[in-house]
């Protein structure tokens, strides 16, 4: 899990993980950003507001 403070690019460490690991989970959170979405890698990107309340 990555946390970012906006929406850019995909983290660099998350797609090495995931070429590593093809099976692993791997997430990017935004604390200010809009877009929810899973990359080509599997990487899902999904802003910290409506991710963290599934965690309470």
């Amino acid at each position: 899990m990555e946390c970012t403070l906006a929406d850019r690019d995909v983290d660099r460490g998350l797609r090495c993980l995931m070429a590593r690991f093809p099976t692993a989970r791997a997430i990017q959170l935004p604390i200010s950003g809009h877009r929810d979405f899973v990359t080509p890698e599997g990487i899902r990107v999904i802003p910290a507001v409506d991710f963290l309340p599934a965690l309470v």
